[in-house]
């Protein structure tokens, strides 16, 4: 059995970086390393703070590794995740891209709405082992309402590829 794939955030951004969406970033992803976010928490986490208007398109903001990955002995993504936002109905996406052309793969639409962080299971099992041979990226797309105006804060706590 292979040894999970783990993305923890403890101490760096490990790779990470924005990849895309219509929603303007307004600060880099970044890992807070330990520096708290003002009230004297320590986070430890990839957070990215982001914003779109109500006239954009399926407005998203992802975050993902490139790196080539043989993800065919795993079954399953664990995503911890949270937005902090005014804005009801926010959500995330777990995603890979795979083969040569970066085709999208994703583990479903999962709302986010509560306070904390929320734990999103993307199962691979309904990807062919030869697209997952050849993962491109893993990812975490998170999705703002259509015809909404609003900013959010986004974070991952960490990304588990298990066996």
């Amino acid at each position: 059995m292979p040894e999970p794939i783990e993305f923890l955030f403890d101490s760096g951004a490990e790779g990470w970086t924005k990849d895309g969406g219509v929603a303007s970033v307004t600060q880099a992803v970044y890992n807070d390393n330990g520096n708290g976010n003002g009230n004297g928490n320590s986070l430890n986490v990839l957070q990215a703070d982001f914003s779109w208007t109500a006239t954009d398109e399926n407005p998203y903001f992802a975050a993902n590794i490139m790196k080539n990955l043989d993800l065919s002995s795993y079954s399953k993504i664990v995503v911890k995740a949270r937005i902090d936002s005014d804005i009801s109905g926010m959500g995330v996406k777990p995603f890979i891209k795979v083969t040569s052309d970066w085709s999208w793969r994703d583990g479903g639409y999962s709302s986010i709405d509560e306070d904390g962080f929320t734990t999103i299971t993307f199962d691979l099992s309904g990807i062919s082992a030869q697209e997952l041979k050849t993962a491109k990226a893993i990812g975490v797309q998170f999705v703002t309402p259509n015809g909404t105006a609003g900013s959010a804060t986004a974070y991952i706590d960490e990304v588990k590829v298990l066996p």
